[in-house]
């Protein structure tokens, strides 16, 4: 993960106080990313939140291994700490189907429509947890994986974006501390999934470094599993180390790395 780590710039950055919006287009798989701003932040020896709205923590402990730690005995020691919000809201829907009274639900109900309400009652479990590794006087790395998926809770994009916006309360409030937040999109000719392009699109205009995978246009390549486009917004950082405004690479997911390219070199 080092190499990518060096492609995004996230080993000589300072990425105190700084946010990544990773788009991860229908087709290609950006979960690569995600896994290189977690072991780039657990080899710093700093607090990770991990909110996982897709993938399992099983997920994320199975590929740790192959780069050398132990996802899970790291959240014994209390390094890292995980925030399943998709688990969260159906131990809720469980719970409220059985008649089981439990303080603090997420969704009050079966038929409860006050989605304002429940993103912000999500917005606080990841509270708690950051609450929780503050105590290590670190910087916390607030890592939240797909995103999109709360519009599957029936969020609107407003609503999400309101989620996102309490989440930026909260980790505002502890310096040198780093959100990074990934979303799937569709892509502009499904119209149906256009609220996603909009909750990236609102994403990206307040981020410092944002990161595009793309699936590869001719659909299958032995040498590539798709187009890797790295954009840092902030002006002083593009100048300090000469990078141009995109970077654009090609990467190959592999069982134990990835590898990436430039499209030249491909040729």
């Amino acid at each position: 993960m080092m190499e990518v780590c060096k492609i995004l710039g996230i080993d000589r950055v300072d990425m105190s106080d700084r946010k990544i919006v990773i788009e991860e287009q229908h087709g290609s798989n950006a979960n690569f990313l995600v896994q290189s701003v977690l072991s780039n932040a657990l080899k710093k020896k700093e607090s990770v939140c991990l909110v996982l709205c897709h993938n399992t923590i099983g997920h994320y402990h199975n590929i740790g291994v192959r780069f050398g730690y132990d996802l899970l005995k790291l959240i014994e020691m209390g390094q890292v700490r995980v925030v399943d919000l998709m688990k969260i809201v159906l131990n809720d829907i469980d719970n409220t189907c059985n008649n089981v009274p439990t303080k603090g639900m997420i969704i009050p109900n079966v038929t409860c429509t006050t989605y304002p309400e429940i993103a912000e009652r999500l917005a606080v479990q990841i509270k708690e947890k950051c609450d929780d590794a503050e105590r290590r006087n670190s910087p916390i790395i607030l890592i939240i994986e797909d995103i999109n998926h709360l519009l599957d809770l029936g969020l609107s994009v407003r609503d999400t974006i309101f989620f996102v916006r309490c989440v930026e309360t909260y980790i505002n409030m502890r310096p040198k501390s780093l959100l990074c937040i990934l979303a799937h999109t569709y892509g502009k000719k499904n119209s149906e999934c256009s609220d996603t392009d909009m909750i990236v699109n609102a994403l990206k205009y307040e981020s410092d470094l944002c990161v595009t995978t793309e699936p590869l246009k001719t659909g299958h390549s032995n040498d590539a599993s798709g187009k890797l486009i790295v954009h840092w917004t902030v002006n002083a950082v593009r100048a300090m180390y000469n990078w141009p405004e995109r970077m654009t690479y090609l990467f190959k997911l592999l069982d134990w790395q990835v590898k990436i390219s430039t499209p030249s070199a491909m040729s």
